[in-house]
């Protein structure tokens, strides 16, 4: 049986710009029908990490808080803090970064709470039968929501191939201990005949598990943790994840993170999904590259499996932008891999296999 999937593109006019667009699709995909009178409605979003300039649209999150106000509940806003030391590490920082990128109360119309508390200590443990994983740690807040709406800017990822619903329920509700978790088992490598000596990935590394050995960067696998934020700041395509078995465990792991938020909430859950600055890195960096496609539009599903593969269908089908980073690949047919080479249908197989979702769907386009 095919899931629900509805589209809408970016395009808009007269009496019908993007903010109707998204409204009509939330409302025809029903996916706010589960909220009830006085539920406390956690909206996840990725609040952008300071300097990135392609995070989801603060005034799209408003347009979202005022329909869950018409249904008379109390929404609020919510992300976690990260496993990296940067600007959103913490509660404080993290509400300050979020400040920042335009996640105010009076730009969003709702508080924005930081989920796993002060020093992302603050979880539930929850009980799962997965593959991988029999207990999975997610933040209080949306633990004890009633409602949770997901809406996530889709774009690549390093370690996934993409991000979409899957990595933002996955990662993005799991306290720190859980990133931990996830991340555990997955080890970068340095590609000795690229590697200039420049220590950016040394400065940048969280857990100070790179030194500089003979002016190559060397990585001690016993202090790194797998998150992958040396990948995104070295130049020179000096680092690169090892691929084995550890690798799709750890989408894997994601998924079955995301499994255990979705058992908290007995279907009161939504996604939307804005193909909109597309860009081949995640939110967690601190600049943006230009889209590797054009502006696709808005979807939403009571499905994070379908929304998610829906979502991959309509890039690659997409033309390359010839400014950005696959213009040495103008004919690529899997774009994500080919950002990547990252193999990223396993969080999708495994998100089926286990009862997440469907990757089977059916396209609804509105205009």
């Amino acid at each position: 049986m095919e899931s629900q999937v509805y589209y809408t593109d970016a395009r808009a006019r007269y009496k019908r710009n993007l903010y109707d667009k998204l409204e009509t699709i939330v409302k025809r995909s029903e996916i706010l029908n589960c909220i009830e009178k006085n539920d406390l409605v956690a909206i996840k979003i990725h609040a952008g990490e300071p300097g990135n300039t392609t995070f989801l649209n603060p005034t799209f999150v408003r347009k979202i808080v005022e329909m869950v106000k018409e249904r008379e509940a109390k929404p609020f806003i919510t992300d976690t803090t990260t496993l990296y030391v940067h600007k959103r590490h913490n509660a404080i920082d993290h509400s300050i970064s979020a400040l920042k990128n335009g996640f105010s109360y009076s730009t969003v119309d709702a508080p924005f709470l930081v989920a796993d508390g002060l020093i992302g200590d603050d979880y539930f443990t929850v009980k799962i039968d997965g593959e991988i994983l029999k207990e999975v740690y997610i933040g209080s807040s949306i633990f004890n929501a009633d409602v949770l709406i997901v809406l996530s800017h889709f774009k690549g990822h390093e370690l996934t191939g993409f991000g979409g619903a899957i990595k933002n329920v996955g990662m993005g509700c799991a306290s720190k201990r859980g990133k931990f978790h996830q991340h555990s088992g997955v080890f970068p490598e340095i590609i000795k005949e690229k590697c200039t000596g420049c220590k950016l990935c040394v400065n940048r590394c969280s857990f100070n598990a790179i030194s500089l050995i003979n002016k190559i960067a060397t990585i001690d696998e016993k202090k790194c943790k797998g998150c992958g934020d040396c990948l995104v700041v070295c130049k020179s395509s000096a680092i690169k994840i090892r691929w084995v078995a550890k690798a799709k465990e750890f989408q894997k792991k994601m998924t079955e993170y995301a499994y255990g938020v979705l058992k908290t909430k007995k279907a009161k859950v939504g996604y939307v999904n804005f193909l909109i600055n597309i860009t081949p890195d995640c939110d967690c960096c601190d600049w943006s590259d230009v889209s590797i496609v054009p502006d696709l539009g808005i979807l939403a599903s009571k499905d994070m499996v379908a929304i998610d593969k829906a979502s991959v269908d309509l890039v690659n089908k997409a033309p390359i932008n010839p400014l950005g980073k696959l213009k040495e690949k103008i004919e690529s047919k899997d774009k994500f891999y080919d950002l990547n080479k990252v193999n990223w249908r396993v969080q999708l197989e495994h998100g089926q296999k286990i009862g997440l979702g469907n990757i089977n769907y059916k396209l609804i386009t509105i205009d």
